[in-house]
């Protein structure tokens, strides 16, 4: 795997681009053609798919910067199934077709989830729930995880018949949550694209490429947040000077600034050991979502506080960011329970004298 985008200007390229687009509030559509005219979607998928072979750091860049402007997670959802199809062999099949078009923009799969036992396969029925999926509203295919005589993986056309994509409210008002039902709806073999071992190994990719895809987020987050913050500092006076000058408040951001730098030292190394499948990847990878996560919650809440009255308001984009990391600490569970679901791998670990 070789290193063809210069990460930093590969980051200034996607600044420019997003922040121009937030600037002149270009619809959501207009926004995704840009993305596939400049290729994105293809920075991680190998070279004979199309893409450009870049390791993992390439799409976490792309991922950081449109956490920045709380892009919706449409990106994330496609690069993700994008990844996930790259791996089916043989030419020709259906995987390989929609990836083609999925970078012509033609085409918008997305993953539902990394848990079989949501939906089961009844006489080759497909019944049950996947809940809280992040921007599927809009996908030309879904990647459906289900339970039958082991795990399966298959790639359904939306529409399809017995399966429905159901809104969910939801107070982030940047992304929308979706519910997948399956009510009797038939799979046919042409689409499975993985079963047993291999969608057992699909699927513990996507979960670490999704937690990654969150720290990310936080991470772009909560510099953008936390840079609004400092400069609002600076400008708004009170006793004849700037509030940033108030050693109890430098000594608040300082306090943010270094967690924020773990935070973003944590996913550099989640991201280097899933591109080089070094070590427990998986445990990195989930390391690096709840650190980040409780990072971006502090930092927002943070924020809107150092802004004073302002920060509370409808008007100010405070609380944009605030209920965004609020939602990515509940994605697909409680930060509890995703401790819980950890701490094997650390223990082992701490008894190895191997640090995760």
């Amino acid at each position: 795997m070789q290193d063809l985008l210069n990460l930093v200007e590969l980051q200034d390229s996607a600044r420019q681009v997003l922040g121009r687009a937030r600037e002149r509030g270009a619809p959501e559509a207009d926004l995704w053609g840009t993305l596939i005219e400049l290729g994105w979607l293809g920075v991680c998928l190998p070279a004979e798919n199309g893409g450009l072979g870049q390791p993992f750091a390439a799409l976490a860049t792309l991922y950081q910067e449109l956490g920045r402007v709380l892009a919706p997670h449409d990106f994330v959802g496609v690069s993700i199934c994008l990844s996930a199809l790259a791996g089916v062999a043989g030419d020709g099949c259906v995987a390989r077709e929609t990836i083609a078009q999925t970078l012509a923009g033609a085409a918008r799969p997305m993953c539902t989830g990394t848990l079989p036992r949501e939906i089961k396969a009844v006489d080759g029925r497909l019944r049950g729930v996947i809940r809280g999926v992040l921007d599927v509203g809009a996908a030309s295919h879904l990647l459906v995880p289900f339970e039958a005589a082991g795990p399966v993986l298959a790639l359904l056309k939306i529409p399809h018949p017995g399966l429905s994509i159901v809104r969910r409210p939801t107070w982030d008002l940047t992304r929308r949550l979706f519910d997948v039902v399956a009510e009797d709806a038939a799979v046919e073999p042409r689409d499975v694209v993985f079963e047993g071992a291999a969608a057992t190994a699909v699927m513990k990719m996507t979960e670490a490429q999704l937690n990654l895809a969150l720290a990310c987020d936080a991470v772009g987050g909560s510099e953008a947040i936390f840079g609004e913050t400092l400069l609002y500092m600076q400008s708004r006076h009170q006793f004849g000077r700037p509030i940033a000058s108030f050693q109890a408040l430098k000594h608040r951001c300082a306090d943010l600034a270094t967690e924020m730098s773990a935070s973003g030292a944590l996913l550099i190394a989640g991201c280097d050991a899933l591109s080089m499948l070094q070590g427990d990847w998986e445990s990195r990878a989930a390391c690096s979502r709840l650190y980040a996560g409780e990072v971006y919650r502090r930092v927002t809440e943070e924020a809107i506080q150092l802004h004073g009255g302002i920060g509370f308001t409808w008007e100010h984009q405070c609380h944009r960011y605030l209920k965004r990391a609020r939602l990515n600490e509940v994605l697909g569970g409680t930060p509890e329970q995703r401790k819980d679901a950890l701490a094997p791998a650390l223990f082992r670990g701490a008894a190895s004298n191997a640090a995760v």
